[in-house]
């Protein structure tokens, strides 16, 4: 009787650390509500930093906030009202809400998701004209995100977190005026969110960016969710 209850005890400590494990490991899916945090009135406030080619980094004079004025229809579907100052100067509003384990935008992009880690989410494309060089006439942008199916923690000046990483695998072509391809460079951006608090850092590049090798961040400072 002894020998037997003694061998329940190791089963049973066995399995909770099972299911420990299994509530732990890489890319479970999430409730999306818990990074996306859309109720009107929450805020986020963000330093801006330019970092070099070295690694360098600089903290600029530009504080970025983002805060949910209100929610919308569009095409009778509920979506939240993101009013950006856009790095420091005008606002203007984005607008995203939730659905099935995504955060999704008013053109319908993905871009986060708590339940998809084996897929690109969304990709972006764009086309311009260049006014970098004298040789170049064209870019074309692409990005390709993923997102990374293990958490990783961050520290910024609002706390450290915890956080998932959507991963934008981006690459920019550089044409001339024959519309011959003369460059091409790559680079990586990052959005990142933790749960109960939003999107805490952003890592991003401008197109004259990608040849000087540098990146700007966007790092939460205070934030505010109700």
């Amino acid at each position: 009787m002894k020998n037997y209850i003694y061998l329940l005890a190791i089963a049973t400590v066995i399995g909770l650390m099972f299911s420990s494990c299994k509530n732990d490991e890489p890319g479970k899916s999430e409730n999306i509500a818990l990074y996306s945090q859309f109720k009107v009135g929450n805020y986020w406030i963000y330093q801006d930093y330019y970092i070099d080619s070295l690694g360098t980094e600089k903290m600029s004079n530009i504080i970025d906030s983002v805060y949910i004025s209100k929610d919308t229809l569009i095409n009778n579907v509920q979506y939240f009202v993101f009013n950006d100052s856009y790095y420091g100067s005008s606002i203007y509003p984005r607008y995203q809400r939730d659905s099935l384990g995504f955060i999704v935008n008013e053109k319908g992009q993905k871009i986060f998701s708590t339940s998809n880690f084996t897929d690109y989410i969304f990709t972006d494309k764009y086309w311009g004209q260049s006014s970098l060089d004298y040789k170049t006439h064209l870019i074309a942008w692409k990005i390709d995100w993923k997102m990374s199916p293990t958490k990783i923690t961050l520290s910024v000046p609002a706390g450290e977190f915890e956080v998932l990483v959507n991963h934008g695998y981006s690459i920019s072509y550089y044409y001339d005026k024959s519309d011959v391809l003369i460059d091409s460079i790559k680079a990586d951006q990052y959005t990142y969110y933790a749960k109960n608090v939003g999107q805490v850092k952003r890592v991003f590049h401008y197109f004259s960016m990608f040849k000087e090798k540098s990146r700007k961040e966007l790092r939460l400072i205070r934030y505010k969710v109700n």
